[in-house]
């Protein structure tokens, strides 16, 4: 989606093929195998099953995919065309590559649960996610500042201003998921009364 909002608005490409590869090794691939063993969630036996004609992903899921997927796309290419404003091409596309790897990682932990915020999962009931992600963020930073992967990469370093800016944007998208959680509960719960 970044792609193509950039191609469309005339901007240059924000991301170049290599960096999606990276992307999706980094933010599928480990991230998906911790949150397999994820526990279940306290009110799974609760829920009314599924009917069995309902298809997998419903309306009420591709909204969220999509809701998701625009966050994501507006966090990356917010903070590459303001770069692209203030800096040159190189230095946009670092920080548009390590926005979008740190959303895409930190997402992981809204994908936990569809009602509960991060908090109420537990920080601390899935140790794999959690280091999985750490290790992630530690190599997108470390890709930064390899001189092999910055040449393979075309990238360059991210400077500790850098970081804590991609770093913040990169949780802008999965902080608004988690309020969005909030809001629906406390809308339902309004409702309800």
């Amino acid at each position: 989606m970044v792609m193509l909002v950039a191609a469309l608005g005339g901007w240059p490409l924000p991301l170049l093929p290599l960096h999606l590869l990276w992307i999706n090794v980094v933010t599928d691939g480990l991230p998906a195998l911790a949150l397999v063993i994820d526990p279940a969630e306290r009110d799974v036996l609760q829920r009314a099953p599924r009917h069995p004609d309902e298809p997998m992903l419903g309306r009420e899921q591709w909204r969220f995919i999509i809701a998701t997927g625009l966050l994501q796309a507006a966090a990356t290419l917010g903070v590459f065309v303001w770069a692209l404003n203030a800096r040159d091409l190189a230095e946009a596309r670092n920080l548009a590559f390590s926005v979008l790897v740190f959303g895409e990682l930190f997402r992981a932990f809204a994908a936990r649960s569809t009602t509960l915020v991060f908090w109420e999962v537990g920080a601390f009931t899935n140790l794999w996610l959690l280091g999985v992600v750490l290790f992630s963020v530690l190599m997108q930073i470390g890709l930064h500042h390899i001189p092999i992967a910055q040449a393979v990469f075309q990238i360059g370093p991210l400077s500790a201003a850098d970081c804590a800016l991609t770093l913040a944007v990169g949780l802008g998208p999965v902080t608004v998921i988690e309020i969005v959680k909030l809001a629906r509960r406390r809308h339902a719960s309004r409702l309800a009364s």
